[in-house]
Parts: C-alpha cells; sequence; structure tokens
C-alpha cells in the first residue's frame, strides 16, 4: 500500500493527505504536486512558494531548480 503524508498543505478540495512522488527522476517532470498545476521548477518555488520559510533571491532559485533538474 503507498505511504500517504500529511503534507499540510490543503488542495482545492480541502484534502491534504497525499502519496507523494518519489524524488527519483524529478528533473524529467514536466508538472509538479500532486495535481500538477505548477510547471517548472521555478514556478514551484516563486508561485506557490513551496516549502520555503524565507525569501529566496533569484539566483537561488536558479541554482536550487538547476540541481532539482539534475535528479
Amino acid at each position: 500500500m503507498p505511504q500517504v503524508v500529511d503534507v499540510r498543505l490543503p488542495d482545492d478540495l480541502g484534502q491534504h493527505k497525499f502519496n507523494p512522488p518519489s524524488p527519483l527522476g524529478a528533473g524529467q517532470r514536466q508538472r509538479f504536486f500532486h495535481d500538477g498545476p505548477a510547471t517548472s521548477w521555478e514556478e514551484v518555488f516563486t508561485h506557490h512558494a513551496h516549502q520555503v520559510q524565507t525569501d529566496l533571491a533569484a539566483e537561488q532559485i536558479a541554482e536550487l531548480a538547476e540541481f532539482l533538474r539534475s535528479l
């Protein structure tokens, strides 16, 4: 049975428990999050501010996105 994790980020239906994808192959994905609203790593961190506790500079976001695309 897949592991279900409380991500504490509700979707449009108020659900907050999901089976998140493995980071393996993350660099080849074209859509992000369980329902695919983000279409780039940069969008994950700028538009959705996912798991970011502080503002990131554009250079930091670019470096983080580059690393994630390498996975």
